[in-house]
């Protein structure tokens, strides 16, 4: 087998910065394994957990975790917005340290081979498992693991190829694409879920005094009327239902820490940029001079 000479980490990081992180969460590449038994495929509920949140720097993804013994399949899906969809159904098994998932084709004529680490409450590997068969195609199309192709096709411009999977020798490439993919912490999703709420009751607002006929409508109308976009990236957009002069808006975590402060003008719209900070869920508080309870929002960041 021809040798690795350079440095995989640090090439695949260099990757990740020349723009295929986008390529995380989706396999394009044309490689594939010729299929396999996996002896003793392993249950994952109890090394990940059955549902669970992901927080990293950039990113929070919720999961389920769901272990099939009739097939030795782990059912990994993502729930996003009420709606769930298929990460990963492989079978997995662990060797030297890493865990190896094993996904088969729809035709069931060839598998892909992806690696994970986990351990500590931390997951490394798993959200960006389509990135690893991409890097380990380019290597292939390099000359390496030139003993382990079985097919190798030009189609055009593009090659596609075939390996023989063996954990021993592809295991520096999956323990360095590894080492390039971002590191998530694992918190259970019934925790997440309970500070989040802590977040949103940080100010709890006291007992409203009974309100006075004559102003039903100002007294009960909320002063943020709308937030946009939800989820957000770059920037929020925030719709009053009337000017607030001297008003206070923050941006809290989970933790009800402020992480955006600002102070808006006397204007009924105002927009609130988000760069830097980091993928979940916050609560936008506008607090207003004189008024007992300040006006609250979910902002999802992604």
């Amino acid at each position: 087998m021809k040798s690795i000479s350079f440095n995989l980490p640090s090439m695949l990081r260099l990757a990740f910065s020349a723009g295929l992180l986008a390529l995380l969460c989706s396999c394009g590449s044309g490689l594939s394994f010729e299929p396999y038994e996996v002896k003793r495929p392993l249950n994952l509920e109890p090394v990940l957990g059955r549902d669970i949140v992901l927080l990293s720097a950039r990113d929070t993804q919720a999961l389920q975790v769901r272990y099939q013994p009739e097939t030795g399949q782990n059912l990994i899906t993502r729930t996003r917005a009420g709606d769930t969809d298929t990460l990963l159904l492989a079978r997995a098994t662990r060797y030297r340290r890493l865990y190896y998932l094993t996904e088969s084709s729809r035709s069931g004529q060839s598998c892909y081979v992806y690696a994970m680490r986990a351990g500590g409450g931390e997951v490394t590997g798993l959200i960006g498992h389509g990135w690893q068969l991409d890097s380990l195609h380019r290597l292939v199309d390099r000359g390496e693991f030139a003993d382990l192709v079985t097919e190798h096709p030009r189609k055009g411009d593009e090659h596609d190829a075939r390996l023989r999977y063996a954990a021993r020798p592809l295991h520096r490439f999956y323990r360095g694409v590894v080492e390039a993919l971002p590191t998530y912490r694992i918190v259970p999703a019934p925790e997440f879920a309970a500070a989040v709420a802590a977040a949103e009751k940080a100010h709890p607002a006291p007992a409203a005094a009974p309100a006075k006929s004559a102003a039903p409508a100002k007294a009960t109308a909320p002063l943020i009327r709308s937030v946009y976009p939800n989820p957000a990236h770059d920037h929020v957009s925030v719709q009053l239902s009337r000017s607030a002069p001297g008003a206070t808006l923050e941006l809290l975590d989970a933790q009800g820490r402020a992480v955006r402060t600002v102070r808006p003008a006397a204007a009924e719209r105002l927009t609130l940029p988000l760069a830097g900070v980091a993928a979940g869920t916050y609560v936008l508080r506008l607090r207003e001079d004189g008024q007992p309870a300040p006006a609250t929002r979910r902002l999802v960041v992604e």
